[in-house]
């Protein structure tokens, strides 16, 4: 047999087509999970569309770009054949049905690692028909059942019937995952706390060549949780340490919850520093980011710090004990991993000694040291001020007896927990920092 490479790109190559088998890679297999596996090499032989049977996977060109889904019907008319097509993973049909001249060649085989399958075989031949048919009923009856469905009920029903439909996909999803994707998932996750230089954190230990993590915040245990699995996992290296960070992940329970539920071996990373020092710089940030407007219907600039605090007013994820950080170590990550699988990273001392401090990170994730130029952390152990904080007036002092008070206890249940207090925190607590 003659093979050509060819990567699955926009065009075709004339002299490519005449070849008897053509090689593409799979660049984009989503849609047909989990026949496909990332990294398949297709072996596609051109043949005349009236040899091409329902189940056969077809390779053809649509919108300058390579696509190959399941045949699961032919259709004539006047004369032309066209083919009806479907990602076995989707729940519809292909929108356009396939022209004959569109048609580059059918797989008969993919070259998977060091395994060779040939679609041509009798049981792959009776397993494709069947697929197809499973595939065509699942399209029918999906839309059949939206058009019912969203005419008969409200609008609040079909969202919650359409909430259904995506826990079934995603419990589909997370067999698939779990069976044949256990190397793609996170082997870590650094999930808080906000402005404990997390960020800082992730970048340096992109820096070892065993890592590889998802850079920025994807948030995908937080709005994407049942959309998109398969394309989350797949975003991952699976020959290294794969990694993500959720700077607000440990402050909801549930979020740990679906994290637990997708990967409970990955090992969590936690960020700490003074709290008091924490809850200025998230109330900066905050007060920056303009997230606090007109809170209860009042101006922007009435909304200070020492209000919130003293008020007890809580808007989104900022309040007075968000930096109780034993309360969500206890209620929110304890409830679904071992001890053994969280490691605390104390920013003050990161700041001190950053080259130590990142290997005994590596150490806990179990890869070989690495020293490298890190990137600067913030200077938690120095003092600064926000123009946003009025450092002076009466009401200011208040708030941080306030703190203290409320700090306090949770400082202590964190230290039992370690094992040994920080003493970092104990020199300048009522200040913030940079």
């Amino acid at each position: 047999m003659q093979y050509k490479k060819q990567k699955k790109t926009a065009g075709i190559e004339q002299n490519a087509l005449k070849a008897n088998l053509l090689e593409f890679s799979i660049e984009n297999h989503q849609s047909m999970l989990p026949f496909f596996h990332k990294n398949d090499l297709l072996l596609v032989e051109s043949i005349p569309v009236d040899k091409i049977h329902r189940g056969d996977v077809l390779v053809f060109e649509r919108s300058k770009h390579i696509c190959a889904h399941r045949c699961i019907q032919k259709l004539k008319r006047e004369g032309k054949i066209s083919i009806i097509t479907k990602g076995d993973n989707l729940s519809h049909v292909d929108f356009q049905p396939v022209e004959e001249k569109s048609i580059i060649g059918k797989v008969v085989g993919i070259k998977r690692k060091i395994r060779h399958i040939n679609l041509e075989s009798n049981v792959c031949r009776i397993l494709s028909y069947f697929i197809s048919l499973i595939s065509f009923a699942h399209a029918l009856a999906f839309q059949f059942i939206k058009n019912i469905v969203k005419n008969a009920l409200m609008l609040e029903q079909w969202k919650q019937l359409k909430k259904i439909y995506f826990r079934i996909r995603w419990q589909k999803d997370l067999w698939i995952v779990k069976s044949l994707r256990k190397n793609y998932l996170p082997k870590f996750i650094i999930v808080g706390f906000p402005k404990c230089g997390t960020t800082a954190l992730l970048d340096n230990l992109l820096k070892h060549p065993d890592i590889f993590g998802l850079e920025g915040e994807p948030r995908f245990f937080i709005r994407r949780y049942y959309l998109s699995l398969l394309k989350y996992v797949n975003q991952f290296d699976p020959s290294k340490v794969n990694g993500e960070k959720g700077s607000i992940y440990i402050l909801i329970q549930e979020y740990m919850k679906r994290i637990y539920d997708v990967a409970p071996r990955t090992k969590i990373i936690i960020c700490l520093r003074e709290p008091i020092q924490a809850t200025h710089s998230f109330y900066n940030h905050r007060k920056i980011t303009k997230l606090f407007g007109h809170l209860y219907g009042e101006e922007e600039g009435k909304i200070n710090f020492e209000r919130l605090v003293l008020n007890d007013i809580r808007h989104e994820l900022f309040s007075g004990n968000t930096y109780g950080y034993f309360k969500h170590i206890k209620n929110n990550v304890l409830k679904y991993f071992d001890k053994k699988q969280i490691y605390i990273v104390v920013q003050e001392r990161m700041a001190k000694d950053t080259d130590n401090e990142m290997n005994k990170v590596f150490k806990f994730l179990g890869i070989r040291a690495h020293h490298d130029q890190w990137i600067n952390f913030k200077n938690f152990d120095q003092f600064g001020k926000y123009a946003s904080i009025n450092y002076g007036s009466e009401g200011y002092l208040k708030a941080i007896d306030k703190l203290k008070c409320i700090y306090g206890p949770y400082n202590q249940q964190l230290f039992d927990f370690l094992g040994y207090e920080i003493e970092e925190w104990k020199v300048g607590g009522n200040k913030d920092n940079g």
